[in-house]
């Protein structure tokens, strides 16, 4: 391997994309010294699945590069997106889980793939924002795709962080609840799983919180309480699509009603973090400081199996 670190990962299909990949590779050099392409990168005689994990393992940004083919690319075994070993499969997967910034990049007059033209463990892909390498555009575009990949890459930005609309990932905090002149202090955990949902706008997520006690100067104290329901992301403003099944049983507590909006992103504890205001919606409307940092960009698999197994109605 000829580098490294990798800022940029160039993921294309040879059959679908090479002259693009290629085009779009040269171009970027211009501006990133750590460019990675396969055909540029892997050396005569390497282990080229090894090769490509490693350039993932240090990858900032990973840019899908989707033809006209890209989708239904086929072998003699069926659609390759749907086989396990498939290596644009595999390299996708692999970013996302390492956390990794991903930008589809249409090219050739493709268009962005739909959720439900997706493998089950892609859908998320549908909902990233693409942007289009047009021939008769291609400075101007490239200009765009550089300037996304800057920001990025700034040294001001989080490397915990991988897109700042999506806020998927697990989240910990510590709310500040004033009432009157009481005030407390109340340790939370917060997962939110993105999910494709149509007919409406903004990002649409799954969400679990647990609150873990109200801190004290030694210890926490009180019960542990958690809850779920469904939220939909619109800018900065995080509004529940449905009660938690709790609030039935509940008399749909107070706590339960909510409109959170994300406030002045910053680095929490070394971790890209938000100060939020939380209008709890009871007859009385008081608002809550919340304080919180993605601990991790991933869902803890003990979290994305309940909440998956929960019977959440999407909006």
């Amino acid at each position: 391997m000829s580098q490294d670190k990798t800022d940029i990962f160039i993921s294309y299909r040879h059959r679908d994309s090479a002259a693009s990949a290629r085009s779009i590779r040269d171009r970027l050099v211009l501006s990133f010294e750590h460019v990675y392409l396969d055909v540029s990168n892997i050396k005569p005689g390497e282990n080229f699945v090894q090769d490509i994990h490693t350039a993932l393992s240090t990858c900032n940004t990973l840019l899908v590069i989707i033809g006209q083919d890209w989708l239904n690319a086929s072998n003699e075994h069926g659609r390759r997106l749907e086989q396990p070993n498939d290596i644009v499969r595999l390299e996708i997967l692999t970013a996302y889980s390492m956390g990794a910034n991903i930008i589809p990049v249409l090219v050739e007059e493709a268009s962005m793939p739909q959720s439900a033209d997706l493998p089950e463990q892609l859908t998320w892909l549908s909902l990233r924002n693409a942007l289009r390498i047009r021939h008769e555009q291609f400075d101007s575009d490239i200009n765009a795709l550089v300037q996304r990949i800057r920001e990025y890459l700034s040294p001001n930005r989080s490397s915990s962080s991988r897109d700042p609309n999506d806020i998927t990932g697990t989240w910990e905090g510590t709310i500040t609840r004033e009432q009157g002149k009481k005030r407390q202090h109340i340790k939370c955990r917060y997962v939110f799983l993105e999910t494709p949902s149509s007919g409406s706008t903004g990002r649409h997520y799954k969400y679990r919180v647990e609150y873990l006690g109200v801190m004290t100067d030694d210890d926490l104290i009180g019960p542990k309480q958690s809850m779920y329901g469904t939220v939909t992301l619109n800018g900065n403003e995080l509004t529940p699509t449905n009660l938690p099944p709790q609030a039935e049983k509940m008399n749909a507590a107070p706590w339960v009603h909510f409109n959170m909006t994300l406030l002045d992103p910053k680095t929490i504890k070394g971790h890209f973090g938000y100060r939020l205001k939380v209008l709890w919606l009871d007859k009385k409307m008081y608002w809550t400081t919340l304080l919180i940092h993605k601990t991790s960009n991933e869902v803890d698999p003990y979290y994305r199996n309940s909440m998956n197994a929960e019977r959440l109605n999407q909006s």
